[in-house]
């Protein structure tokens, strides 16, 4: 899986999704990809190219995902503190 994360600001830190997280989180569920991309109400192949950082994650399909895997978003959140970028 690609370690291509996806970062926005919330407040005054940087959030970033892991999305190795959750291609393994997807691989160690014990179910398929097609399973999963069903219940995410997307296609197979849409789910794999999430997870492998080929497409943008939006937070409704990030949302779906967590959903399908029954795990919390917070698993797959990375907060860097140190962020200090001002958004205008």
């Amino acid at each position: 899986p690609s370690s291509k994360n996806i970062d926005k600001k919330v407040g005054e830190k940087m959030v970033t999704v892991d999305i190795g997280k959750i291609a393994k989180a997807v691989a160690d569920s014990g179910q398929s990809q097609a399973q999963i991309a069903r219940s995410c109400g997307i296609s197979p192949q849409h789910l794999w190219l999430l997870i492998h950082g080929q497409r943008r994650l939006t937070a409704t399909n990030f949302a779906r995902i967590c959903s399908a895997l029954n795990i919390p978003m917070e698993n797959f959140l990375v907060f860097d503190t140190n962020y200090t970028q001002d958004v205008y």
